[in-house]
């Protein structure tokens, strides 16, 4: 993770706490053309999104676990945190209950008509979260 990096060689020092906080969308099965779940009416919508959760819970420890391993190989205390739902009001939540001195988020690099329309999670953390927020773009390589 680029953002993680950069600040382990450029701002953090080994006496900063770092909580690494992943927040992943629940998963949804699409509706059918007329706005109606097929599989609802068999009973396996609940099923299919339980796995389709459960594989997007693994996927996040996996990568947050690695992030955890990588700032303790530097010298630094990490913790880690799953959440499942709307990353833009668990990332403040969470950073006003930890009380959290800086937020650090990558940037994606969204178009201004994406964000326009669809909204960015950083956006909505840096007009909401009490501490300041630091973007960091990723290098386009």
């Amino acid at each position: 993770n680029y953002a993680l990096d950069w600040c382990v060689k450029k701002l953090f020092t080994t006496t900063d706490e770092i909580k690494l906080l992943h927040v992943y969308k629940r998963p949804k099965l699409p509706h059918d053309s007329l706005g109606i779940d097929t599989l609802a009416s068999v009973g396996s919508e609940t099923l299919i999104e339980k796995e389709m959760e459960d594989r997007e819970q693994s996927k996040a420890e996996e990568m947050v676990e690695s992030l955890a391993a990588y700032c303790t190989h530097k010298g630094f205390k990490a913790e880690h945190v799953i959440m499942a739902g709307r990353p833009t009001h668990f990332i403040v939540e969470y950073a006003e209950e930890c009380e959290a001195d800086l937020v650090v988020m990558a940037s994606r690099g969204k178009t201004a008509l994406s964000r326009v329309l669809l909204g960015s999670v950083s956006t909505y953390c840096v007009h909401n979260c009490t501490c300041p927020v630091l973007l960091i773009h990723t290098p386009k390589n």
